[in-house]
């Protein structure tokens, strides 16, 4: 089999010959059980910064990878989407957030290769995460784990509500959907446990996983900065806010802690498989719970003196964070 697919990967890029883009295309997504090649990386995306490169060349020629049918092929393909996404020219964001239908990998199965059925698991859950983001990307009009998304990311400091709440739903169902695809709960009736799904045997050294679950790390490190300056935003404006926004805004920063939680222990399980490059990581469960209870305060005794006496607690907390 394998001889075969090898064969066929030689065949499809004597075909493509003539056509630079299609030809890095696939052989950045060959059917070899590694991370695309570097060079075949940096010639992607140095295509997303010429102007005389169709973007939708680009992608088209990346969709059509999944024809191959393999999980390997996939991964690989989701993988150097992910890259572009994230180091590639923004007009590559912004031309894929124009597609309203993007991985259609919902009831992915490889029935073709060993172990197929078991790595597309992490295929559909990588898949659906990605589309998440490319909807994030559509409403907020860039990337906030770009790197240059940090630059516009700034407005999470500043902006108002209705905005405000708007931005920072869209980036909480994002990362909610980043842990939620990227977690197994064992047993609802004890603690949920983080896991990723294909974490048995050899499958969480598997080179193409880890370089996924790398790059998710990296992305949920940035959203985790996105949420902690909008959380502070909104406890900056809080007790002036009219009663139906402060609804709003506690909402938000429930949601807020919970999502703290399941970043903590998907953190845990990207340093216990060494994807974390050294980086430091926040000390999420330092989140301030204990001002939950002084801003349903203000909520429930809306426009008493009680309600306002929690101000200056909250003002300390941001000061001391």
């Amino acid at each position: 089999m394998a001889h075969s697919m090898q064969r066929t990967l030689k065949e499809s890029i004597s075909a493509s010959a003539a056509d630079p883009i299609l030809r890095t295309v696939i052989k950045a997504t060959d059917s070899e059980m590694n991370l695309p090649k570097r060079k075949h990386l940096e010639a992607l995306l140095s295509f997303t910064h010429r102007q005389d490169v169709s973007m939708t060349e680009v992608i088209d020629g990346l969709f059509n990878r999944l024809e191959e049918g393999t999980w390997v092929v996939c991964m690989k393909m989701l993988y150097t989407i992910h890259r572009l996404l994230r180091d590639g020219h923004e007009r590559f964001a912004s031309a894929l957030a124009t597609r309203t239908a993007l991985f259609s990998l919902h009831d992915f199965d490889d029935r073709k290769t060993p172990n197929g059925l078991i790595m597309s698991s992490f295929v559909r859950n990588y898949s659906s995460y990605l589309s998440e983001k490319v909807a994030n990307i559509r409403l907020l009009g860039y990337d906030v784990c770009h790197v240059k998304g940090a630059r516009q990311a700034v407005e999470f400091k500043s902006v108002a509500p209705p905005a405000l709440f708007r931005n920072m739903e869209s980036i909480q169902s994002l990362v909610e959907c980043l842990l939620l695809n990227m977690r197994d709960i064992k047993d609802t009736r004890r603690e949920e446990q983080f896991e990723v799904q294909v974490i048995a045997g050899d499958y969480r050294r598997n080179p193409l996983i880890q370089g996924a679950v790398q790059l998710l790390f990296q992305d949920t490190l940035r959203i985790f900065v996105c949420l902690n300056d909008g959380i502070v935003n909104i406890l900056e404006r809080y007790f002036k806010m009219q009663k139906k926004d402060a609804v709003d805004a506690f909402k938000i920063y429930d949601r807020f802690i919970e999502e703290c939680k399941n970043m903590t222990s998907f953190f845990d399980y990207c340093k216990s498989v060494g994807v974390t490059d050294g980086r430091n990581i926040p000390d999420l469960l330092q989140a301030p719970t204990k001002l939950r209870p002084t801003l349903k305060d203000y909520i429930d005794n809306y426009g008493t003196k009680k309600g306002a006496d929690g101000e200056l607690d909250v003002k300390n907390a941001i000061q001391s964070s």
